[in-house]
């Protein structure tokens, strides 16, 4: 399906969770916190969480280019972030920003049957990923962690949940 059907296809629904492809159970999860306005170098915290509740649930918010920003239903107004700076070799700091603008926007592309990725508008062939190995239970403070990968794998598929 073409990003541009997805939200035309699933219009009744305002919340998705994303659920992990390589990992069972888990789910972008988002911390804002305290975020009221823009940082330059994003705030917050975006990690995983084993299930979906309220801080892993996200509105897809349509940009006047075809891109989309993911912002949280939790948080007023506070979107997933790829940044510039790396974490380790080969992987980019995601965390948040208040409002959407160049690093918080993602072109949807379908992968497989059900299964999504998103690729950063500021970052091309940049794609988020979540990692949970080893953890099967949630954790108040999240599990795991997401970042952003140039490898397009499990890691970096997700499967939309309906939210509440």
């Amino acid at each position: 399906m073409e990003q541009s059907k997805i939200l035309t296809a699933n219009s009744t629904i305002t919340a998705y969770g994303f659920a992990s492809a390589a990992f069972a159970n888990a789910y972008i999860r988002m911390d804002g916190q305290g975020i009221t306005q823009g940082d330059p170098a994003g705030a917050g915290i975006v990690n995983a969480q084993i299930g979906m509740g309220p801080w892993e649930q996200y509105s897809l918010t349509p940009q006047a280019n075809g891109t989309f920003g993911l912002v949280s239903r939790q948080w007023d107004n506070v979107a997933v972030r790829m940044g510039d700076r790396m974490i380790a070799e080969g992987q980019r700091l995601v965390n948040c920003q208040f409002g959407v603008g160049p690093y918080e926007t993602y072109k949807l592309l379908v992968t497989g049957p059900n299964l999504f990725t998103f690729e950063s508008t500021a970052h091309a062939g940049w794609y988020l990923a979540l990692d949970t190995e080893g953890q099967t239970k949630p954790n108040g403070v999240g599990v795991g962690k997401v970042y952003g990968t140039q490898t397009l794998d499990a890691k970096a598929q997700f499967q939309f949940i309906p939210g509440t």
